[in-house]
């Protein structure tokens, strides 16, 4: 079904028109004589605050001198990477691919991130009330031992442009001693990445923990958000397909992770789960 106006295929079946451009031409709306803006406008933009930063800029340094919200950019262009490289930016995104791992090191990464490695899925309520799901993978480790993320970056081929390194912990102004181990976080938010590079290796070298289990729901998410991106859908509605696949995922990934203790699944009693633990009462 088209809009009865432009002729454009509609998304939602039960609409008529493809917008409330054509939705306000319909019933004899007066256009307010605002203009589109226009993807030569977004992209001179772009340029001009790559003058101001000295390189092509992040999406918080557009923030702070852009005229516009990058987040129009991102759906205009389908993602902030796909807008700078419009723009003239040649993405560092290294060729990849499975056979760039040894045995070796796909068991390492996949027995590593069993034990450190977090897969997550947020969902959130948009303004116009639209469900959002964001997938995420993250990996931390002490400061002072920040070489086994080094490799993952070394093994994935990762940059500052595809993942993200934080760090946190340390001391304050007002305590000079510290009071926690400081953490270096590596977080790898990017849907293609992970499609093409993570769930790939820990299909092919699995988790022998509960963590493989989690993949399962965490890779049916990860493919339905890739093949939105591949259609041109980023920013738009979830339609129905996508909606039902994203929700079923967040749901069994939460129930995975949900805490059950051991105890309960070995059918011990209460004094069998006190027993071990009797000798650092006394």
């Amino acid at each position: 079904m088209n809009c009865l106006i432009c002729d454009k295929e509609l998304v939602f079946l039960q609409k008529k028109y493809c917008s409330q451009s054509c939705a306000g031409k319909a019933v004899g709306a007066i256009p307010t004589g605002r203009q589109a803006t226009s993807d030569n406008d977004y992209l001179s933009d772009i340029r001009r605050v790559k003058d101001i930063v000295g390189h092509y800029p992040t999406y918080k340094e557009y923030y702070k001198h852009s005229k516009y919200p990058p987040a129009s950019l991102q759906i205009r262009f389908g993602s902030w990477i796909k807008a700078l490289q419009l723009a003239g930016y040649k993405t560092p995104i290294e060729p990849w691919s499975l056979n760039m791992i040894t045995p070796e090191e796909g068991g390492w990464l996949a027995g590593f991130f069993a034990g450190e490695g977090t897969f997550g899925l947020s969902c959130t309520i948009t303004p116009a009330g639209n469900e959002r799901f964001e997938p995420s993978l993250s990996i931390s480790q002490r400061n002072d031992n920040a070489k086994p993320i080094l490799e993952i970056i070394r093994l994935w081929k990762l940059n500052p442009y595809l993942a993200h390194l934080r760090t946190s912990g340390g001391y304050t102004k007002k305590r000079s001693t510290y009071y926690c181990n400081p953490v270096i976080t590596l977080t790898i938010r990017r849907t293609t990445i992970i499609h093409q590079r993570v769930i790939p290796t820990f299909m092919q070298y699995p988790m022998r923990s509960k963590k493989q289990d989690e993949l399962l729901p965490f890779a049916q998410a990860i493919t339905t958000l890739y093949n939105r991106l591949e259609n041109g859908r980023f920013g738009l509605a979830h339609i129905p397909e996508e909606l039902s696949s994203l929700r079923d995922a967040y749901i069994r990934l939460r129930t995975l992770r949900s805490y059950y203790p051991p105890a309960e699944e070995l059918n011990w009693s209460k004094a069998d789960r006190i027993k071990p633990f009797m000798h650092r009462i006394g």
